[in-house]
């Protein structure tokens, strides 16, 4: 997440040489887009302790400069690859003497009249045909109230124009947890074609916490096995399921006995995670099963009331 800027270097001293791209230094034998190309690198600017001190001084790899995603390095590529993608296909283009120095160059890619990246907050809300959407810059400010089709249009249009969207997708309560899927998905769609999502609303769900894979609903061969949470439909009758796993058995696999912990408030939740998971438990993953016409409100406070200990939350509609 920050601006895009391009890296230039040249050979100082005696052998001089005129300015070239970074990446004439690299021999990239990927087969898919180059790490460092024509769309240059993001300026992130690292990671900072409370005392002023920047991480990437003191914490490996200590990084300027990273061609894959590090948290505390200064200066990333533009888009999601991992460490391990990257390992063994990267190597020097060309020897360069020992204590050889070069200059290193770094320039915005900022365009005329601004800058390209733009922070946007979208907000899905019911409307009579559907799903609308509103949309706000990072001060708030409103930018398009139109349906579905119309915003996305609006939004493809602005990076069409030059712009970086990082999207900040948010739920109103009163759509149906089917409907938010729906909209999740599109939004999971887009995400590297045109915009990036960029977390989620403070009481909200990240978009793709509506989107759990279907084979996860099964507890065999889940690792770990997470909290689960049932609302009925009609009744609207919660439970807490804990799934207990004894190893003591024969073969690779664990006997999964399922716990089952009614409630009646969403107040009563957190106590009852704690009690049935036990002071030993490390999982933080939590599992929400809920009818698919259900409103987010419907199960939204439960979620908040265990955030802290299960932030990390599916929704699976039923």
């Amino acid at each position: 997440y920050g601006e895009r800027v391009t890296v230039g270097v040249r050979r100082l001293g005696g052998e001089g040489g005129a300015e070239r791209p970074l990446q004439s230094l690299l021999r990239d034998t990927g087969s898919g887009s180059a790490l460092v190309g024509a769309g240059g690198l993001v300026f992130t600017g690292g990671r900072w302790d409370g005392a002023g001190h920047c991480l990437t001084d003191t914490n490996l790899p200590c990084a300027v400069i990273a061609l894959y995603n590090e948290p505390e390095t200064i200066f990333d590529v533009p888009f999601q690859v991992g460490q391990s993608e990257v390992y063994g296909r990267l190597s020097l283009a060309e020897t360069l003497p020992h204590g050889a120095l070069l200059e290193v160059v770094v320039r915005p890619c900022a365009q005329e009249g601004g800058p390209r990246l733009l922070p946007l907050t979208v907000t899905a809300r019911p409307a009579p045909d559907g799903v609308a959407l509103s949309v706000e810059g990072a001060g708030g400010e409103s930018l398009c109230r139109a349906g579905l089709k119309e915003a996305l249009a609006w939004l493809r249009a602005c990076a069409d124009g030059g712009r970086e969207l990082f999207v900040t997708l948010a739920f109103d309560e009163a759509l149906t947890v089917r409907r938010a899927a729906e909209v999740a998905r599109v939004f999971a769609m887009l995400d590297g074609q045109g915009l990036k999502l960029d977390g989620k609303s403070p009481d909200g769900l990240y978009a793709r916490a509506f989107l759990p894979q279907e084979k996860w609903r099964e507890r065999e061969g889940r690792t770990p096995q997470p909290f689960e949470v049932h609302v009925a439909a009609g009744s609207g009758a919660k439970r807490l399921v804990f799934v207990e796993e004894d190893w003591n058995v024969e073969g690779l696999d664990p006997k999964l006995t399922p716990r089952d912990h009614p409630f009646e408030r969403w107040e009563e939740l957190p106590g009852l995670v704690e009690r049935a998971g036990g002071a030993e438990s490390r999982v933080s993953l939590l599992f929400v099963f809920v009818p698919g016409e259900m409103p987010l409100a419907g199960f939204m406070p439960g979620v908040r009331a265990v955030a802290e200990r299960l932030p990390l939350v599916y929704v699976f509609a039923e």
